[in-house]
């Protein structure tokens, strides 16, 4: 992440990631430097599942994506930053893997 101070925060989910991986339209969000993104250790994980799949969709080979993921300018949160907003993001969201992430935005 650039010295400078970050003056807009998104909080990214996997389709966000992965897209960014691919180099797609997304892959843009990452080159502003304004612009800071986050996410859950839990949606880094969901990533790392989908990695295998998405590397042989898309004939990416797999340690590439990898490596993509590590060097992507996205800062992960962790439980605790997030864990108040748990019980409303619960009443919110209907799909239980996206609770860590509402909860986080």
């Amino acid at each position: 992440m650039s010295s400078g101070e970050k003056n807009v925060v998104v909080v990214a989910d996997a389709n966000v990631l992965l897209s960014a991986i691919s180099g797609k339209a997304a892959s843009k969000a990452f080159l502003v430097e304004e612009l800071k993104v986050i996410t859950t250790r839990f949606t880094l994980s969901e990533v790392e599942e989908y990695a295998p799949r998405f590397a042989s969709k898309y004939q990416i080979p797999l340690d590439e994506i990898f490596k993509t993921i590590s060097d992507l300018d996205v800062e992960i949160q962790e439980p605790p930053d997030y864990q108040e907003y748990i019980s409303q993001a619960q009443t919110l969201i209907g799909d239980p893997d996206d609770v860590e992430l509402g909860a986080l935005a």
